[in-house]
């Protein structure tokens, strides 16, 4: 079971992450969906995309998320604005991933009005500081292999590639690619 973390007030802004509440479902669909759909509606069929968000976020969805003691959910909150938030899950790891007591990143999403504000870095700081805090030794998650931005961050963090596998959007299967690294 994964423990809750304390409120977490990032020391070079006015970021705030706090542990989501099942009051916060419904900020978590809205925030997931609009991210995905940023990032992802220009390379990728309507019919994909629609059939992915209303399978993973709805607001039963989230809740049955936030719920679930395998799942670490923050949110991050900028100038009180939900901003951002992030997604730790403890379950089988990727075939690739071989570090010790390996839990995945399984999201990390800022809304594009609040990129640049280390909003992201926030997040991922306090993601490798609750795993860490619950004994994890490695951090994974898996990223499309056409997210450059993306990886960039991640290597930002000492995230290297180990391998890859499927990921399934609507009927498209795509490359995620997996990345790993010590905490």
């Amino acid at each position: 079971m994964l423990g809750l973390s304390v409120l977490n007030r990032h020391p070079f802004s006015m970021i705030e992450i706090r542990p989501a509440l099942k009051t916060d479902a419904s900020i978590l669909t809205e925030l997931g969906r609009k991210t995905f759909e940023e990032t992802f509606s220009k390379d990728n069929r309507k019919e994909d995309m629609d059939s992915y968000l209303s399978e993973t976020f709805s607001v039963e969805k989230q809740l049955q998320e936030i719920l679930d003691p395998n799942r670490k959910i923050a949110l991050a909150w900028f100038e009180n604005q939900a901003a951002g938030f992030y997604h730790l899950l403890k379950a089988q790891p990727d075939p690739c991933v071989h570090g010790v007591r390996p839990i995945e990143l399984l999201r990390l999403y800022v809304d594009s009005r609040f990129q640049g504000q280390r909003v992201g870095f926030a997040l991922m700081e306090s993601a490798v500081q609750i795993a860490r805090a619950e004994g994890f030794q490695t951090l994974w998650l898996g990223v499309w292999e056409r997210n450059y931005k993306a990886q960039a961050f991640y290597k930002k963090f000492g995230f290297g590639f180990v391998g890859q596998h499927v990921f399934r959007l609507g009927e498209d299967e795509q490359i995620d690619l997996v990345m790993a690294r010590e905490i």
